[in-house]
């Protein structure tokens, strides 16, 4: 083996050897959820996943004061409040929000027997700030209306 075929197959090492383990730790790491200033404790953890973060529906939904129902015969979750109404089906990428087809940054999914959805649709479906930092792995929602209506 030549001499620059070992430096690279080192450096390779080298990288993997420090890289891997970085990756797998933040992966690991535990998510915080604040709705104005406070804490949210949920049954099952949220999960950051490909740039996502998903939360447990039912906790959210009544941390953020959304009335909704379950439907198990056709797996999906409706949720109101005030004039905001949305539909989402378990395993599904898209949401009916106030009758319009929407997609979701991700797909809501099972685990445990609970639903995670991503928090930001939720939170900003009903004009609510969502401010996410990477480094503390910890999502921030305000309830104060900040946000314009989306349509």
């Amino acid at each position: 083996m030549s001499r620059t075929n070992r430096t690279a197959v080192y450096l390779l090492t080298l990288l993997l050897i420090f890289v891997i383990p970085i990756q797998a730790f933040a992966a690991d790491k535990p998510i915080t959820i604040n709705i104005d200033n406070e804490k949210v404790d949920f049954s099952v953890q949220p999960q950051y996943i490909n740039g996502v973060v998903y939360v447990p529906i039912r906790t959210i939904f009544e941390k953020l004061g959304i009335a909704y129902e379950w439907n198990n015969q056709t797996k999906t979750v409706s949720g109101v409040k005030g004039n905001k109404e949305f539909e989402l089906k378990l395993g599904s990428s898209e949401v009916i929000y106030n009758g319009k087809a929407r997609a979701l940054h991700g797909q809501s999914f099972l685990q445990n027997g609970t639903i995670l959805v991503p928090l930001r649709f939720v939170a900003e479906s009903i004009q609510n700030a969502v401010i996410w930092d990477g480094s503390t792995y910890t999502a921030s929602i305000t309830t104060d209306g900040v946000l314009e209506a989306q349509e």
